[in-house]
């Protein structure tokens, strides 16, 4: 299998929102997305990113699997465990999910490699592809994308921002 990134809704619409969507192509030769992931982000035409998929062709939408066992259905928005159980069906090892309890799942009962929005900002600074972390940071949060202040404090030290 090639390098397959499996992603979530919210690092799409977090690396959307800062215009950095272009960065996963670098890092991974696919993106997948399940249909429950596909739907979240066309939900509705007025949102901002509604159009996402159309604009990314290197995104591909997969059918939905069955869940690997009843309560990850029930842990997990839907969002999430599609993305762990296409993950799991196909056997690949790459997740990209921002929402703590969805990567502590993954990590920890699945073993899958989980990736975040930041983290794919932390790896496109490293390669030289951007500058600083924290410009993206501050305009997700401002474009109201859930980051605390502490995890961005955090972030910003790590990546020798501070």
């Amino acid at each position: 299998m090639c390098d397959v990134l499996i992603s979530n809704t919210g690092p799409l619409i977090a690396l959307g929102l800062v215009e950095q969507l272009n960065l996963l192509p670098k890092f991974f030769d696919e993106v997948w997305i399940s249909e429950t992931v596909q739907r979240e982000i066309t939900a509705n035409a007025n949102k901002p990113l509604a159009d996402l998929i159309e604009r990314c062709p290197w995104i591909h939408v997969h059918p939905d699997v069955d869940m690997p066992d009843c309560w990850l259905h029930n842990l997990l928005d839907p969002g999430e465990a599609s993305t762990i159980a296409l993950a799991l069906h196909h056997q690949a090892t790459q997740v990209m999910i921002d929402e703590k309890k969805g990567r502590n799942i993954a990590a920890r009962i699945y073993q899958l490699n989980v990736i975040g929005s930041i983290g794919i900002l932390a790896k496109a600074k490293d390669k030289g592809f951007i500058g600083s972390v924290a410009p993206f940071l501050q305009e997700m949060k401002s474009k109201n994308y859930r980051l605390s202040d502490k995890l961005i404090e955090m972030v910003l030290k790590d990546m020798g921002e501070a």
